[in-house]
């Protein structure tokens, strides 16, 4: 039973389940914790006095996506932060949001596991639950940055350059994942990501109602889409 094993011997039998699953593993130390592993992008950390692991995990944001959360208004950066609280609170994942000044520099998660409860099984399970939810994370994030013009705080400015461009041309602009990570695996909408492997029928609308597909692409509603050939 691991609740029976000292820290430095509970750190090795974790280290040893770690490192026959291909992670590179170095010890840190943390003030107020009895040990703490590096393994990859994870932390496992036991606080002093506790009869439990933290397993960590982070998204960061680099400088081009600090500066692309700046230039978000204000209603959608608290829009984008709510529904990343949000999305955090139904998996169950704890969590905390870092900032810089006004901007968003990293969304740090954790999971406790009690060691009458830990096994390898549960830390694997549990550290590729941390790793999904990070996903999720990444992506929330990108479909903000790529929303439309009228999210940014360029929307209290002059609207010529806005105005124009067409609504194709914003929606192909949209239309673009900003990471290579998502390239043929989503495609924007209008207003969210869609699997790009669901193919929308012909005629139906868009989240935002706004557009509407005519069997290859998505058309603004002002305008009439082409019929489907073939």
């Amino acid at each position: 039973m691991v609740n029976d094993l000292q820290p430095q011997a509970l750190m090795d039998r974790i280290a040893a389940w770690l490192s026959t699953e291909g992670f590179k593993i170095a010890a840190v130390e943390i003030e107020g914790f009895e040990f703490a592993l590096r393994a990859g992008e994870f932390t496992i950390s036991r606080p002093s006095g506790l009869d439990k692991l933290l397993i960590s995990l982070s998204v960061d944001l680099d400088e081009a996506d600090v500066e692309r959360y700046s230039g978000l208004s204000s209603a959608s950066q608290t829009q984008l932060t709510a529904a990343l609280a949000w999305m955090l609170h139904e998996r169950s994942i704890g969590f905390q949001v870092s900032k810089r000044g006004e901007s968003l520099r990293r969304v740090a998660m954790m999971q406790a596991v009690y060691d009458d409860g830990l096994t390898k099984d549960r830390l694997m399970s549990e550290m590729a639950r941390l790793r999904s939810t990070a996903a999720l994370v990444a992506l929330r994030i990108a479909a903000a940055f790529a929303a439309p013009a009228q999210n940014s705080k360029a929307e209290h400015g002059p609207r010529d350059n806005v105005s124009s461009v067409s609504a194709d041309e914003r929606g192909a602009k949209a239309a673009k994942p900003p990471g290579q990570a998502f390239q043929d695996k989503y495609v924007w909408d209008g207003q969210g990501w869609r699997d790009a492997t669901s193919v929308p029928r012909q005629g139906e609308l868009s989240p935002d109602g706004k557009l509407t597909w005519d069997g290859q692409k998505w058309h603004p509603l002002s305008a009439p889409a082409p019929e489907a050939t073939g």
